[in-house]
């Protein structure tokens, strides 16, 4: 296409065909408007920030993306970290102050699976020396070769005490038997059924007393809650079950209390502990010479004398 033939369009361009008359050096581009234009922007001046930010730039800052997240993990280190000013004694407390933790948390995990046997050493019906031969004999048998018994000393010493109270439980059907127990405020009749109370001890009369709100447990119930514990305990089911001391043939104090725990898995498991907590308070365990309790929020003896120090 020549020039002329260009022209006779040109003037149908936005700007009228300037372009085609306009003459500009070839080193220079030319703009929309004809006016030549420049191949480097022109430097901004820069302008002087007012607050200069400390440690601002990539990567250090407190600014956007990784520099921003960096700037807040060094903000959090430096809070998180223990001040130089913190004594030597501070840093000395903070094992115990943890442990101290531990056993709160242990004493609410308790509260679903535990249960304390206060047993009575000073009354005939207490078989403290019993299991303190068991317990010796367990351990001839254990150490033999081969052993002769495969079953933990716990499980040994939860189902021999379940069964003398069960054999004690079936003697009381005697009348004169149940008489004493009558008199005694345990045991009630009403009509053909024979029931037991609830007890709850009286820090005024400083005595075992019935429990206000809880119903009398018919005595076939209670002949059924320790057949379930002694169809179900195992190693798998009972995880504990010992003295909080040492078993010896006689005891000085006036009682020596058991710690029983149960596992939370399992149906065996389950109806162990229903088993156990429709015992509870029961005045059935007054044949054993023993009161059966839930486990309480309490903190143990070394907890208790750890939290002390820490505060002396």
């Amino acid at each position: 296409m020549s020039a002329q033939e260009m022209d006779f369009f040109r003037h149908l361009l936005p700007n009228g065909g300037g372009g085609g008359t306009l003459q500009t050096e070839a080193s220079e581009p030319v703009g929309t408007e004809g006016v030549p234009k420049r191949t480097t922007p022109l430097a901004r001046p820069q302008r002087q920030a007012k607050w200069q930010k400390q440690g601002a730039g990539k990567g250090q800052g407190f600014g956007r993306g990784n520099g921003r997240q960096q700037g807040r993990r060094a903000q959090q280190a430096q809070r998180s970290a223990p001040s130089s000013e913190q004594s030597t004694e501070d840093q000395e407390d903070y094992p115990p102050m943890l442990a101290l933790r531990l056993e709160d948390q242990q004493c609410l995990d308790r509260l679903d699976k535990a249960f304390l046997i206060h047993m009575r050493t000073q009354v005939p019906e207490c078989m403290l020396a019993d299991m303190f031969k068991i317990s010796e004999t367990w351990k001839e048998a254990r150490a033999a070769v081969p052993p002769k018994v495969e079953s933990s000393l716990r499980v040994i010493l939860f189902k021999s005490f379940m069964e003398e109270f069960m054999s004690r439980l079936q003697k009381i059907e005697h009348t004169e038997v149940m008489k004493g127990l009558i008199a005694q405020g345990w045991f009630i009749q009403e009509g053909s059924e024979y029931k037991w109370k609830y007890l709850m001890w009286d820090t005024t009369q400083q005595k075992d007393v019935p429990h206000p709100t809880l119903e009398p447990m018919p005595h076939a119930q209670v002949v059924q809650a320790v057949q379930t514990l002694l169809d179900h305990a195992s190693d798998l089911t009972l995880h504990r079950y010992h003295a909080t001391r040492p078993l010896v043939e006689t005891f000085k104090g006036p009682s020596v209390c058991f710690m029983l725990e149960i596992s939370l898995r399992g149906a065996h498991a389950q109806k162990m502990y229903q088993a156990l907590s429709s015992m509870a308070q029961c005045a059935a365990m007054k044949l054993m010479g023993a009161n059966l309790v839930r486990e309480r929020i309490k903190r143990s003896p070394l907890a208790v004398l750890i939290q002390k120090l820490l505060q002396q």
